[in-house]
C-alpha cells in the first residue's frame, strides 16, 4: 500500500549520530516511506532493530527505539515547527508531540492539549525478523494547524531520525537531515 520508489534511506555511516558500535543496518537502519492528500500526512518507517528497547524508566518515547519527525513552515533558525514521536513505551504504541506550530507560548504558557483522536498510528515488532513497523496518518491541521492547504506549496521542510535504545538507554539514531536530534533548528530541514 505504499509507494515504496523513493524511500528516506536510513542506511549510511554518515547519518548516524552518537552510536560509536553501529555494526551497520542490521543494527539499526531502514526506509521510510511518505505520501500525501489534501487532507493527511503519511508515514511509514521499516526500521531493522537488533535488540528492541522500549524501556526507558520515564516512559519517554524519544529515549525508546523510535521515529521523530518534524516539519516547519520556514527553512530558519529558531523557527516553529510541528514535531511528533511515534515508538513503543513497554510493548505499547504510543506518540507524542513535542511541539506545534500553533501553540501559544504566551504568558498563559503552553497550550497544547496533545489530543491524538483525530491521529491514526501503529507501531508493530516483528520479532523474528528484527524489525519495528511504524505507520501514522496525521491530518495536515495537526502539522500546520487549521488553514493549511498542501496544493497551495511546492515544497516542505522536513526532518526525521530513528532513536535507538539497545535497554540501556537511548545509544544515539540516525537521522535523513539535522535538525532534531542535536537541535531543535528548523534550518536544517
Amino acid at each position: 500500500e505504499w509507494f515504496t520508489e523513493a524511500p528516506f534511506k536510513l542506511i549510511y555511516k554518515s547519518q548516524v549520530v552518537n552510536i560509536e558500535d553501529w555494526k551497520g543496518v542490521d543494527d539499526v537502519g531502514g526506509n521510510a516511506y511518505c505520501m500525501y492528500d489534501k487532507n493527511s500526512f503519511y508515514i511509514c518507517a521499516e526500521i531493522t532493530d537488533n535488540i528492541l528497547g522500549d524501556n526507558d524508566e520515564y516512559k519517554r518515547i524519544w529515549a525508546n527505539d523510535s521515529i521523530q519527525f518534524a516539519f516547519a513552515p520556514e527553512r530558519v533558525k529558531n523557527g516553529i515547527r510541528t514535531e511528533y514521536g511515534i515508538g513503543l513505551v513497554e510493548g505499547e504504541p504510543k506518540i507524542e508531540r513535542y511541539s506545534f506550530v500553533t501553540v501559544n507560548t504566551g504568558i498563559l504558557g503552553v497550550q497544547d492539549k496533545n489530543d491524538f483522536s483525530a491521529i491514526q498510528y501503529a507501531v508493530r515488532r516483528d520479532e523474528e525478523n528484527k524489525k519495528t513497523i511504524y505507520e501514522a496518518r496525521i491530518p495536515w491541521t495537526e502539522i500546520y494547524g487549521s488553514d493549511f492547504n498542501i496544493f497551495r506549496y511546492d515544497s516542505l521542510y522536513f526532518s526525521m531520525l530513528v532513536n535507538d535504545n539497545d535497554k540501556e538507554g537511548r545509544r544515539g539514531w540516525i537521522e535523513f537531515c539535522p535538525g532534531i536530534g542535536e537541535s531543535k533548528d528548523p534550518s536544517q530541514f
